[in-house]
């Protein structure tokens, strides 16, 4: 049986006074439990919850800025979020800080975590195996989004901002881990990932194709038609994809532009060591550069840009 403790601070300023934030401390111990926590209506709010053990689940909302939000899982199939009802850890407003921690288990996912408004920033960071943040989605400008998974097997699914002047970093360690989708849609943005280990970027593509292109045209044997790679998607003017991998049998596929020919002035810098290793770059619009830098043998890279 889950155990269900719901946390609710409910505070409406009057008058035009911004009142004091509240705090939530949450602790719990054993299995399936599940924390909810809901601030509302102040600024300076404060929420931690520590959950120990396996199958535990957490779900936070804060509305309002300069809140802090962290929650920490220890052990395995822990989740924040809930994909069945879609809720989420959530924030509104500016100025607002999330850190999510999943250490010491495997298969913890973070189904939905989402931040609405400006200079806000989110960290994940994920220490096991098949671990899975399905969806990050920040919309406002000067946002910051950082994902660090350790060990085998993760994913990142869709990290996405909507805005300018965004940063998204991804760090991933060992082997046969995926970025599924990072994507931005504005101006000025940057999006790094590091992959370090083996087999990463490699996925299977339900259209049976490489994805965004067919493989006749990229003429890649390498992965075979049922494959795609870890992917990058920036639409807007002046953005910025940074990819480093290092080890051998790595993919990746970054996009600029892919929304029409209007898009201009962005960069891609990518490299990849050891060998074996496959990229595709595709920009569409003017004043691009990509810049790939691949090491080893057995290599192979594509790239177009369609002015």
């Amino acid at each position: 049986m889950k155990k269900t403790i719901l946390a609710t601070v409910a505070v409406l300023a009057m008058g035009g006074t911004a009142l004091a934030g509240s705090d939530v401390d949450i602790d719990q111990i054993g299995i399936a439990n599940v924390a909810s926590s809901l601030q509302v209506g102040s600024n300076g709010n404060k929420a931690r919850i520590l959950q120990q053990g396996d199958l535990n689940s957490s779900i936070t909302k804060q509305d309002g800025s300069d809140n802090y939000l962290r929650v920490r899982q220890t052990s395995n199939l822990n989740e924040v979020g809930n994909d069945a009802d879609n809720t989420a850890l959530s924030q509104k407003g500016k100025d607002n800080k999330a850190y999510v921690d999943q250490y010491g288990g495997d298969s913890n996912v973070v189904y939905k975590a989402t931040q609405d408004g400006n200079t806000n920033t989110l960290k994940v960071d994920q220490n096991g195996s098949e671990n899975l943040v399905k969806t990050v989605l920040q919309d406002g400008n000067t946002n910051k989004a950082n994902i660090k998974q350790t060990g085998a097997q993760n994913e990142v699914r869709d990290a996405a901002q909507i805005g300018n002047n965004n940063k998204l970093n991804i760090a991933q360690t060992f082997y046969k881990n995926l970025v599924e989708k990072a994507e931005s849609k504005g101006n000025s943005n940057a999006i790094k990932i590091d992959q370090d280990g083996a087999w990463n970027g490699l996925g299977t593509d339900s259209n049976g194709g490489i994805n965004g292109m067919s493989t006749s045209e990229a003429n890649f044997g390498l992965h075979g038609s049922a494959r795609h790679a870890s992917r990058v998607m920036q639409n807007g003017s002046g953005n910025t994809a940074n990819i480093d991998q290092n080890g051998i049998f790595q993919a990746f596929e970054i996009y600029q532009g892919f929304g029409g020919n209007s898009s201009t002035g962005s960069k891609i810098n990518l490299t990849q060591n050891v060998g074996a290793n496959y990229t595709y770059a595709q920009q569409t619009g003017s004043a691009h550069v990509a810049n790939i830098a691949q090491s080893g043998s057995f290599n192979r890279t594509f790239v177009k840009q369609d002015n």
